[in-house]
């Protein structure tokens, strides 16, 4: 038997994210074509980041919420009420796939013991 009960520490990540976008996202939606986009999002953006919001597919060493595969999977459920949430959350596409993309080369980096910011596909250093 399957069970498909959400886990208790799950829902309430779902409701800190249902809150946030019920008290601050949709709101900011009427400002939508009276204010630069992007100044909306920002001003979202430090709210969410303010509230621990940030990032839900980063790991927390690295500044985001460090959620597994659910827990990101329910809160997408609620980003998904918004055409804000994700931007204000800052776990739209393609900007996630790109942050996980360079956190998993700092991580590679690391092991390797690379002193070099970036690299090459040969292995050599290139500058920025």
């Amino acid at each position: 038997m399957i069970d498909f009960t959400i886990p208790e520490e799950i829902q309430q990540i779902r409701a800190r994210v249902a809150a946030f976008i019920d008290a601050h996202v949709l709101p900011a939606e009427a400002e939508i074509g009276t204010r630069p986009y992007f100044a909306i999002v920002a001003d979202l953006q430090a709210k969410a980041r303010a509230d621990g919001l940030w990032c839900p597919f980063i790991p927390a060493e690295w500044g985001g919420m460090g959620l597994g595969h659910l827990a990101n999977a329910v809160v997408q459920i609620e980003v998904g009420r918004s055409p804000l949430a994700a931007w204000a959350m800052n776990c739209m596409g393609p900007q996630d796939a790109t942050m996980l993309t360079l956190l998993d080369h700092a991580r590679r980096s690391r092991r390797s013991g690379s002193s070099s910011r970036w690299s090459t596909a040969s292995g050599g250093s290139a500058s920025r």
